[in-house]
């Protein structure tokens, strides 16, 4: 059996939070990646996502035992496919990508997952989470699993499959541009979000300054996601908590 369903906020008690997004095919520089952690654990994160689109199981397990190794904070599993999963990782989003037609993606991917959770003992925490792609249609992730995109505009759409997912218990919202994605999501899109679910809401893709986080929190985003802009300069963390902490100290105040 797995861990028990629960939300993100159970690793962090903050109203919004900023998350690095670690991609294991494009950390081959061991000695890069602990200075990473330092950062990490300076700005005091409380977990990072570990995942990515093509990345190999080898790949997912080396650099899940560093980041354990090194990072205080927890491990989250953000995988492309089930068999990135490993023990290292401390709780799991168990994504249903809602905007495919492929059911690779929709349930088959998930139902092998399942069975390697049990097959290996692996216990992490659950985090049912929907995943929706608008906006790019070159994104990696995009390419990698065939997934559909919504149209940016087509807010009702977006809406809607949203709350179809939270209808299905999912309990996690997780919308975004894909990897390296030359925009972001427009707030005005996660403001319509934030109105109509009760989920948590996470935002991601082509997120390449804080300001931008910053106006996607007011917007109602509750988790901001930050990888290629990272990859590039790690030494955004601090600029990108540094606007986190002002966003939660604004909330507190007001």
């Amino acid at each position: 059996m797995s861990g028990p369903i629960s939300r993100l906020t159970q690793f962090s008690s903050a109203p919004k939070e900023f998350i690095v997004l670690i991609d294991p095919e494009k950390e081959i520089n061991e000695a890069a990646l602990i200075a990473k952690c330092h950062l990490l654990n300076e700005a005091r994160l409380p977990f990072v996502f570990v995942g990515g689109s093509e990345t190999s199981a080898e790949e997912s397990q080396q650099v899940s035992q560093t980041l354990k190794q090194y990072y205080r904070g927890k491990c989250i599993g953000f995988p492309g496919s089930a068999h990135q999963l490993n023990s290292q990782w401390d709780g799991l989003l168990f994504f249903s990508l809602v905007g495919s037609d492929n059911p690779q993606y929709l349930f088959k991917q998930q139902l092998e997952g399942t069975r390697i959770m049990q097959d290996k003992g692996l216990k992490p925490a659950i985090f049912p989470s929907s995943y929706i792609l608008v906006g790019n249609h070159s994104s990696s992730t995009a390419q990698q699993t065939r997934l559909k995109t919504l149209d940016t505009q087509d807010t009702e759409a977006i809406c809607l499959h949203a709350l179809t997912a939270r209808n299905f218990g999912m309990l996690h919202t997780y919308i975004e541009a894909g990897s390296g994605a030359d925009r972001h999501v427009d707030p005005a899109l996660i403001a319509q979000l934030r109105k109509r679910l009760d989920t948590l809401l996470i935002v991601g893709g082509g997120i390449k300054e804080p300001e931008t986080a910053t106006a996607l929190w007011d917007a109602g985003a509750d988790f901001i996601v930050v990888g290629n802009a990272i990859e590039e300069n790690p030494e955004l963390i601090t600029a990108f908590t540094e606007a986190k902490n002002t966003c939660n100290q604004s909330l507190q105040s007001s």
